[in-house]
């Protein structure tokens, strides 16, 4: 039986965490460079860790998924990362990260939750009870669009 449980990033997994980030991304087929573009945008940083909420979920001693929300106001946090390694994904991994978003949301007092989605995983996000608010310019491809969804805690 698997040992699973959630801890507060640290800096000395940044690297781990940033390989689960791009290889989890990849699991969509994008191009080599796509992906060294994404990571120069998306990749979590020591100020990350520093001054938002960054979490991974451990099984065992493996790192298999990794969420960070970020403050925009004293009742809105943006899900800005919520990846789950590759060998982990469609095993349940994700539902039980976004329940710990979701519990991380409301003990520190947040009333929403806004994203923005990859096309590929929007309908993840729909399933968890998220609300598609409107559509985005990707910051990687202007002719891409982005869903924006909310998830209201009420």
């Amino acid at each position: 039986m698997s040992k699973i449980y959630f801890r507060e990033a640290s800096l000395t997994n940044c690297n781990k965490i940033n390989y689960l980030v791009r290889s989890s991304k990849a699991t969509w087929k994008y191009s080599a460079y796509f992906l060294s573009e994404f990571m120069s945008l998306y990749a979590i940083s020591e100020e990350q860790i520093h001054e938002d909420i960054v979490v991974v979920l451990m099984v065992d001693s493996t790192i298999a998924g990794v969420l960070s929300l970020k403050e925009i106001s004293r009742t809105k946090a943006e899900l800005f990362h919520f990846f789950t390694g590759r060998k982990f994904q469609r095993l349940g991994y994700g539902k039980l990260m976004w329940d710990k978003c979701i519990s991380i949301a409301q003990e520190n007092g947040y009333e929403e939750i806004e994203l923005i989605s990859d096309p590929n995983a929007t309908d993840f996000y729909l399933k968890q009870g998220c609300h598609h608010l409107y559509s985005s310019p990707s910051p990687l491809d202007p002719d891409r669009e982005l869903p924006v969804l909310s998830f209201n805690m009420s």
